[in-house]
């Protein structure tokens, strides 16, 4: 019993030192870290991390890391590293982006938004297209309004979802060697709900993947050789799509 209690107290007493040093590091390091002295902070955080590790204390050290490879405060690292949260996203409040496989059919899918805050986003898309078949020379316009919430707090990175609007305008030309013409041409609205991942790096360059759950609604009106006829068209759509751009 003797024994046990002996060997308890010098645990204890152990214990007690190290975590001694530890507060008295965490201490000299917030105490160098308001005086402007990083490069100090940085050397007593990393102590403190050694004889106690957290997470919490891991983020001081990467983020003094990070501070002093880059006075200026632009990030230097990708997003990859670890932070608060586990991932050190790039500090960006403006993005521009297009998705390639748009070209395919023609059309060019472009993206504007800039953050509210760290929590929401507000975006702005553009979509013309230019195509003709079988006599027929088209252009589309689709343009409108979306506002995004970004799950993580990083605002444009990482998971969004929201809901989007605007306006769908469509005009079609047809005439043959025969003399035979036709035209159609529309004016509608589109209400869509969408939600996607976007990785960006410090560099500025981004990819993001998005799905989305589309209305639109439009009445055709077209021309057959001097027949007018009006159709409904539209409905519901969806899709995938995968845009690059960059951020800023």
């Amino acid at each position: 019993m003797k024994k046990i209690f002996i060997m308890s107290f010098f645990l204890a007493v152990f214990a007690s030192l190290i975590f001694a040093d530890y507060n008295s590091d965490i201490a000299n390091a917030n105490k160098q870290y308001k005086a402007g002295n990083y490069r100090a902070a940085l050397a007593y955080y990393q102590r403190a991390y050694k004889a106690h590790p957290g997470k919490q204390v891991q983020s001081y050290i990467i983020y003094l890391q990070n501070k002093l490879r880059n006075p200026s405060g632009t990030a230097t690292r990708s997003r990859k590293a670890a932070s608060s949260d586990g991932v050190n996203w790039a500090e960006k409040n403006m993005l521009i982006s297009a998705n390639p496989v748009g070209l395919i059919g023609m059309t060019v899918p472009l993206h504007f938004e800039m953050c509210l805050n760290k929590g929401s986003g507000l975006g702005f898309n553009a979509s013309p297209s230019f195509f003709g078949f079988a006599g027929w020379t088209t252009f589309g316009f689709q343009g409108g309004a979306e506002y995004n919430l970004y799950f993580q707090n990083h605002a444009p990175n990482g998971w969004f979802a929201g809901p989007g609007a605007g306006i769908y305008y469509i005009s079609a030309n047809y005439s043959d060697s025969a003399g035979d013409k036709a035209s159609a041409s529309s004016t509608g609205f589109y209400i869509n709900g969408h939600g996607g991942y976007r990785w960006i790096w410090d560099g500025g360059f981004l990819v993001d993947v998005t799905a989305t759950l589309q209305y639109i609604s439009l009445t055709l009106s077209m021309d057959v050789n001097g027949t007018k006829e009006t159709l409904p068209f539209g409905g519901f759509g969806g899709g995938i799509g995968a845009d690059i751009g960059f951020a800023w």
